[in-house]
């Protein structure tokens, strides 16, 4: 698959990936824009297939590939460039092993929903380089836990025109331009690319300029080849470059020639090949040039050549900082002055190259990641079906508002795409926790096996992946208030105080005396409050006005602490969620969850929960069955540390639940480590806090810890349907 066919780097490679497997294979090529380089594609194909624009909707292209499989067995397919992400998702839905080579920076790759479904949906990527690899990760997070391979290209050939009148045609008009008489032993340095801002063809021109002012009588030529420039077409940037030659006095200096077929020629008549781009993981010209010999002057983080360069002493020399224009300019004419120095770049630039850049290195190696990419397949075949035969996997809580517009199967293999693209996935069903069975059973990873399939084939064995469920639609009885004779309290923290009428009426569901022990930051918000629960008859109301730190877990561990550890035996933990700065819809969706989950709408959670703590005296904490797993993310240092403090023993393990939302019921006892870490004001993050990596963050974390720690145990509440 390629996203086009221009006489451009990304098609070129792609052809000849695909002139070598042509050798061993029959080669189905799919152009998803045509372009110069279809007739060579034709060529080296047993079937070439050039897509109108039309034709590349999701749903045109899902049609295509079940037309393609009805008529041919495809073993595997490469996907040339990020470029084509549309395909990716809809051959990996067909159980097409897809092997993906990104050439790309992520900045530069598309729409970010569409490359991160090509991301998840790609059963191998290959990335040119670390320093694309790099800037997907920073992108997409979920990549770092996904194994890639970074593999540099070889070198590429470039179909050339057939006609020998037109080859020696070019080949003169190149000579011409970049050995024009009287610059016959002029420094050459050459550029290339299509002519846009991620080229740097201004930087090129900038070096140009600095270059004549560190030395007016330095005789070189600077020469970019490539399509796009136009000034009487493009108002923009050739407009732009027009005027900068122009003011510089570079006119008779640079030039700027259309795109050829024939880079060969172009290489033997430079000196130094310059890569002025801010962007460019590992364009096929440097690869040829730093193969014929030429210095390859480029910019420190912005090309993975730069990283080759600095494998060898003598060619990093030509490795100058980031969009420097100025010190680039310095090289070449440290360059153009010393026909020796020039000499020994060009040699050892030659031997990095040799080294790094071997084509039929780089198809042996993807023709060994394809063979990994069809085993991955067969054992999510065979994990499909294992799940399809077994009602344990809840496409629901794994998917959530997803699992709806899908079929069962479709959505099974959403959940096995996800998990093999992230390594986690949402929970397949209550009770069960994917990462921690994986971490039990390694060969897991090795073996590209789903966890929960693995799980069913091996007969549901009991362990620390499995928890406790409380279900309230099959709760037999809620026990009665009196029964219970628990002391209750709920400490809630209302920072939206317009949300208090809602919580009062999900607790008047439930039957249970309990007192509300309320919090808010100012005045104002606490008279809403006592206006609102003046009529509260279930137990007594206490309002506390708090400072703004330590959002919703502050009044519990610190304005409330002393209280709750002396007068109850079970306290309610919850707050007036909204999220606002993040994403209001989804705070909304969050506390909706929450609150169903423990006060109640449905069923009367309060009490539920009560009778649960009343039966079960080493049940210490209870919260939402959460679809998501969280780990620590940022958190694990500082819960170290409070961990310690809190006298919680560990190693704290890398794979938990925990009460996300940080909303629980929980006996004082349960809680007590944290509640005796007597936590101040000043403990907390002075606000506005970050998304993550707080005290808060690490504290909602280790509330299971806390309660285990005190030899108690933790359920989940689920109620189907109700999912976030």
């Amino acid at each position: 698959m390629s996203h086009e066919a221009s006489r451009t780097g990304a098609p070129i490679l792609a052809l000849n990936v695909g002139q070598r497997l042509s050798v061993n294979h029959n080669v189905i090529t799919v152009l998803l824009r045509d372009g110069a380089l279809a007739e060579s594609f034709d060529d080296i194909s047993a079937q070439l297939i050039c897509l109108e624009e039309r034709h590349r909707h999701p749903v045109e292209l899902r049609y295509l590939v079940e037309w393609l499989l009805r008529k041919h067995e495809a073993r595997y397919t490469v996907i040339n460039s990020i470029a084509s992400y549309a395909i990716v998702p809809v051959l990996a839905g067909a159980l097409i092993p897809t092997i993906t080579l990104v050439h790309e920076f992520s900045s530069h790759a598309g729409p970010v929903s569409s490359v991160r479904d090509a991301l998840t949906w790609t059963t191998e990527l290959v990335f040119s380089t670390d320093i694309a690899a790099d800037s997907f990760r920073k992108e997409h997070p979920t990549l770092l836990k996904k194994p890639v391979h970074i593999l540099a290209q070889g070198p590429c050939e470039l179909p050339l025109l057939a006609d020998e009148a037109e080859r020696e045609a070019e080949r003169e008009l190149l000579e011409t331009a970049m050995r024009p008489a009287g610059a016959e032993d002029a420094l050459v340095v050459l550029g290339a690319g299509f002519v846009h801002i991620r080229k740097g063809v201004d930087l090129f021109l900038a070096t140009a300029a600095a270059a004549l002012r560190l030395n007016p009588k330095c005789n070189v030529r600077f020469v970019w080849i490539g399509q796009g420039y136009d000034p009487e077409v493009d108002p923009h940037y050739s407009v732009y470059l027009a005027e900068q030659i122009e003011r510089s006095g570079l006119e008779d200096h640079v030039i700027l020639l259309d795109q050829i077929t024939d880079f060969q020629a172009a290489y033997s008549l430079a000196d130094v090949f310059y890569l002025s781009s801010r962007i460019d993981p590992l364009p096929n010209v440097t690869i040829d040039a730093a193969m014929r010999g030429l210095p390859i002057v480029c910019f420190e983080g912005a090309t993975g050549m730069a990283d080759v360069l600095r494998r060898d002493e003598t060619a990093s020399k030509t490795v100058v900082p980031y969009l420097d224009a100025e010190t680039a300019a310095r090289r070449i004419v440290e360059l153009e002055a010393d026909a020796e120095f020039l000499q020994r770049v060009g040699q050892a630039t030659r031997r990095v190259a040799e080294e790094a850049f071997d084509m039929e290195r780089y198809i042996s190696s993807i023709e060994e990641i394809a063979s990994r990419a069809v085993d991955a397949i067969s054992q999510r075949r065979a994990d499909l079906e294992t799940l399809s035969d077994d009602p344990l996997f809840n496409a629901e809580l794994a998917l959530s508002d997803e699992a709806r517009r899908m079929t069962r199967e479709a959505a099974i293999l959403c959940f096995l795409t996800i998990w093999a693209a992230s390594r986690t996935s949402g929970r397949p069903f209550p009770g069960f926790h994917p990462q921690i069975y994986a971490q039990h059973h390694p060969k897991i990873f090795d073996m590209h096996i789903n966890p929960l399939a693995d799980f069913i084939r091996q007969g549901e064995p009991s362990g620390p992946w499995l928890h406790r469920v409380i279900r309230p639609d099959l709760v037999d009885r809620v026990m009665a208030p009196r029964e219970a004779r628990l002391r209750t309290a709920i400490q809630a923290h209302f920072h939206y105080p317009e949300l208090i009428d809602d919580f009062l009426d999900r607790l008047s569901i439930n039957s249970s005396p309990c007192d509300l022990l309320l919090s808010t930051n100012d005045e104002a918000k606490a008279a809403v409050l006592r206006a609102a629960t003046a009529r509260f008859r279930q137990g007594r109301v206490e309002v506390r006005i708090i400072p703004n730190r330590g959002r919703d877990i502050a009044p519990l561990l610190t304005a409330y602490a002393s209280e709750i550890a002396e007068n109850y035996d079970v306290v309610g933990h919850l707050h007036a969620k909204r999220s606002v700065d993040v994403d209001s819809a989804l705070g909304e969706r969050w506390r909706e969850f929450l609150w169903q989950h423990l006060l109640g709408d449905r069923h009367p959670m309060m009490d539920i929960a009560l009778s649960h703590f009343a039966d079960e005296a080493k049940l210490g904490l209870i919260f939402p069955e959460d679809r998501h797993l969280c780990g620590w993310d940022d958190n694990f240092e500082i819960a170290e540390d409070l961990a310690a403090r809190a006298k919680i023993a560990g190693p704290l393990p890398e794979f938990f639940n925990f009460p996300i939302g940080t909303m629980f019921w929980a006996r004082p006892q349960a809680l007590a480590p944290l509640l005796d870490l007597k936590l101040d004001w000043d403990d907390y993050p002075e606000e506005p806090i970050t998304t993550d990596g707080t005290t808060l963050h690490a504290l909602e974390r280790l509330l299971p810890f806390a309660a285990q720690e005190q030899g108690y145990t933790y359920a989940t509440v689920h109620i189907p349907g109700i999912t976030r």
